[in-house]
């Protein structure tokens, strides 16, 4: 009966267009694919809609309920979905890769309310599908791929397929490309970066082989993700690290990153290597407990020091410097200019890009090593100056191991400043 009736809808819409009638769009088209998403993937309380407020306030447009759906009831489903409909934050809905049981939750969705069709943006197939986690065959879900996009299509959705990939597998390079081999199952792939490990100082880098643990094998990791996305020319989004320890695990190895080791990840993730072909992210999403969003009672989650997490750290890195100042949508929507100003020199990279007809400078410190030198620290300010002339001065002081600025050149402003 559904697909009868969406095949005269489309038939009317069709004949209307045929005769240049003008009418509205029956749903919210998500950008397909996706640009500039901001996700926030928890392990969310479905009928709590304050803590989706908190999400909004806080930049996300975009919320990745992080439960299983064999697991949850109708009620528990519908509830989210009525919660992040009414607050206004799109949704990546968690799907089975099982085909059958695809197809029937999202035919139910469109029986509790057709209005969410406006809301969910994408479904969520799978969560690190490789051989060492979840170990299910690049074969089966390509060929739960094509059932849940054809199931989407048939009851009006967006059909845009995410899986989720773990990070710790791809920075090894004897373990195979994720994004390759399962290249055919998903339209954007989540990227998991967890670096920040107890027991590790602050921006330290870690002694295991893998890439991923620590700042600086972070930084290392990011280039590589960025390549191997490249290779594959598919969407891709970073999941960063919002959480930290749980008194209930006590062997958990994570611990919530301090304000300048979350600044280092987001800056430095979301600055792509100097290349004019690079597959830039499509947005970033932030996996955090649900938690977090409390403002008073999170000190538990890591030794940071920070005893209000959600505003001194989200609050003032991501949606003051990342989401605030539009730095967003200029990191990965701004043209590359013709060549670096700065190749390397010291471990900083630098160059001009161009985003609404406007110039603006980025330049990252990916060594490690703060300059800590005056003469250094001229140099490089001059060098910056000269592209971007009257700026000098806001970059002029010390370059620390991470540092990542974005310089608007016409207003001699500095968007961001991650130090």
């Amino acid at each position: 009966m559904n697909k009868l009736k969406y095949s005269i809808i489309y038939a009317l819409i069709f004949l209307l267009t045929f005769l240049g009638i003008q009418f509205l769009p029956l749903k919210i088209q998500a950008v397909n694919p996706p640009n500039n998403l901001k996700i926030f993937y928890t392990q969310i309380e479905t009928d709590n809609q304050e803590q989706l407020q908190q999400i909004k306030r806080l930049g996300f447009d975009t919320v990745l309920p992080h439960y299983n759906l064999n697991e949850t009831t109708d009620q528990m489903s519908q509830d989210f979905l009525a919660n992040a409909a009414e607050v206004g934050l799109q949704v990546i809905f968690p799907s089975s890769h099982y085909p059958n049981q695809a197809q029937k939750f999202i035919d139910k969705i469109v029986a509790w309310n057709p209005r969410y069709q406006q809301i969910i943006i994408g479904w969520y197939m799978a969560d690190e599908p490789e051989p060492s986690y979840n170990n299910i065959p690049p074969a089966e879900l390509e060929k739960a791929y094509q059932s849940i996009k054809q199931s989407a299509r048939n009851q009006g959705f967006e059909d845009t397929i995410y899986i989720g990939f773990s990070g710790l597998a791809l920075s090894n390079p004897k373990q195979l490309n994720s994004l390759e081999a399962y290249k055919n199952a998903y339209d954007v792939a989540l990227v998991n970066f967890y670096p920040i490990k107890q027991g590790e100082s602050e921006l330290g880098t870690s002694k295991n082989k893998y890439y991923l643990e620590g700042v600086e094998k972070m930084v290392i990791f990011t280039r590589r993700v960025y390549d191997l996305a490249s290779k594959v020319q598919k969407p891709w989004i970073p999941v960063l690290q919002a959480f930290g320890k749980i008194p209930s695990k006590p062997d958990w190895k994570w611990r919530l990153p301090t304000k300048r080791e979350f600044s280092a990840m987001l800056f430095q993730v979301m600055v792509p290597p100097f290349s004019h072909n690079v597959q830039r992210p499509a947005g970033v999403a932030l996996w955090a407990y649900h938690r977090l969003l409390e403002s008073e009672n999170f000190t538990f989650q890591g030794d940071t020091g920070t005893k209000n997490w959600r505003d001194d750290v989200l609050g003032d890195v991501f949606l003051k410097q990342y989401v605030g100042t539009n730095a967003s949508s200029i990191l990965l929507n701004g043209t590359i200019k013709a060549q670096p100003i700065i190749a390397d020199y010291l471990g900083i990279e630098a160059w001009l890009l161009e985003y609404n007809n406007q110039e603006y400078l980025v330049a990252a410190n990916r060594s490690g090593i703060a300059t800590r030198d005056d003469g250094l620290e001229k140099d490089i300010a001059n060098n910056i100056d000269s592209y971007c002339p009257g700026t000098k001065n806001l970059v002029s002081d010390n370059w620390t191991e991470y540092r990542v600025v974005l310089i608007d050149c016409a207003n001699k402003t500095l968007l961001v400043n991650a130090k």
